[in-house]
């Protein structure tokens, strides 16, 4: 071995242990976007080391051999790191900025207790003569802090990052870490002989300390926040949800006795034609039975199933349908009585109805259909499954989609889901080439 290579290798891998700090912080950035991967978790790991691995050994390769600037190799690092963490994500900018930028406060603070450490045991060295020991205590401390944090920030994290989407909050949390993070760069000591200076070495732990404090006290804020403010979201979304089915059940109760009142007084038409036959009056018969077809309503009241609620709902949206062409194909089986209420019945089935009309009169009149099915197992479940022709490209934002017709989230759908939950059951939604899928399930115990 030359003395080259005997004086490049320790600090080959020196540096190689030193940067590899990088993985824990990548463990600690990836926690919380385990739903929001483009590729499995699988691939994006292997390839997340690959990428970290190689950067790693040319760093290493390069500071061993021509001693650049710190600095130097920490901004494009971190620059080409972000770019590839962003485009493996599916979520906005501002939240893959802001777990990030948090990740690299986390490990900033490791590495200024790791350099506090080595100005301990190496009073007289610096910043840009890391030992060997502080690398590996750098690492070992690194590894144990991401293993601490993986479930918070994966059941906490996880849950903002899926379901919380104001950026505002989202950018001032990127902020206040981004403030912190500037200050652990501010005083991470050039020279170690500063801290043995009168009592910059307690000063200098007070702070690490009071940073500490600070970023576990902003995400316990941070958390609480967000989780007041999606509590106070969700009511109001529950309660517009809530006004709008009341207003639809209304509707539904009118045609409900509607119908219910031309059952009734056809047993007495009934009884007036009888008396019209027997008397031999055939003009005052011909001239009810035409005043009488003049007033019947355009739709025929079709038996779907015995449950007289959900029996008139389907009745009300099958008269919508017919008049725009839309063909029909229904196949019901719905118990009389059942644990679900017929007001939620009636709210599922009529929002599936409702937005599946729209969707087909927004398509060509040949291509219009809906073909629905619901059927149940006793003492198990209810199953709803529709399929509708649509026409206009479809916006979905966060997995969510929107309404085609109007401004604003598609609260139907959401009305939907709201609803079966309530059950214990789900309610799910997809497209594929120009029709439209809604399921639902309903359990019965």
């Amino acid at each position: 071995m030359t003395e080259t290579t005997a004086e490049t290798l320790p600090r080959f891998i020196n540096s190689v242990i030193s940067w590899s700090i990088f993985f824990p912080a990548a463990a600690i950035a990836l926690f919380p976007m385990t739903n929001q991967l483009k590729s499995s978790l699988k691939k994006t790991v292997v390839t997340l080391i690959i990428f970290l691995i190689f950067c790693i050994l040319l760093i290493g390769f390069l500071e061993s051999h021509f001693s650049p600037d710190y600095n130097f190799l920490l901004a494009p690092l971190l620059i080409l790191s972000f770019i590839i963490y962003h485009k493996s994500l599916t979520v906005p900018f501002y939240k893959s900025l802001t777990i990030f930028t948090f990740s690299c406060t986390v490990m900033s603070l490791v590495s200024n207790m790791s350099n506090g450490f080595d100005a301990i045991i190496n009073p007289s060295s610096d910043l840009y003569h890391f030992s060997m020991k502080a690398a590996v205590f750098q690492l070992v401390l690194s590894i144990c802090i991401a293993i601490v944090i993986a479930y918070p920030v994966i059941k906490c994290g996880g849950y903002l990052i899926d379901y919380f989407f104001n950026q505002k909050v989202w950018f001032t949390f990127f902020f206040i870490n981004a403030i912190i993070l500037s200050f652990n760069l501010i005083i991470a000591p050039r020279k170690y002989e500063t801290l043995h200076t009168n009592k910059v070495m307690i000063a200098f732990w007070t702070a690490i300390t009071i940073f500490c404090l600070l970023l576990l006290l902003q995400c316990i804020i941070f958390y609480l926040i967000i989780q007041g403010i999606m509590d106070y979201e969700k009511t109001i979304k529950r309660n517009h949800m809530l006004e709008i089915q009341e207003s639809r059940y209304q509707v539904q109760q009118r045609f409900i006795e509607s119908t219910a009142r031309q059952r009734h007084d056809f047993k007495h038409t009934l009884h007036t034609l009888d008396k019209m036959a027997h008397d031999g009056d055939i003009d005052a018969l011909r001239e009810y039975l035409d005043n009488y077809i003049k007033t019947m309503p355009d739709n025929s009241y079709v038996s779907y199933t015995k449950n007289t609620a959900v029996n008139s709902i389907l009745n009300y949206y099958a008269d919508d349908s017919t008049k725009y062409n839309i063909k029909l194909n229904w196949n019901v089986s719905f118990p009389t009585t059942s644990t679900i209420s017929d007001i939620d019945a009636c709210n599922i089935i009529g929002n599936i109805l409702e937005n599946a009309i729209i969707a087909c009169t927004e398509t060509e009149e040949k291509r219009r259909f809906i073909d629905l099915t619901i059927r149940y197992e006793e003492d198990s479940a209810i199953y709803i499954a529709c399929t509708n022709s649509f026409g206009r490209p479809l916006k979905i934002k966060n997995g969510i989609y929107l309404s085609t017709h109007r401004n604003g989230s598609g609260i139907g759908l959401q009305s939907i889901q709201v609803s079966a939950a309530g059950y214990g059951g789900i309610a799910r939604f997809s497209h594929e080439d120009g029709e439209f899928y809604s399921e639902v399930m309903l359990p019965l115990t």
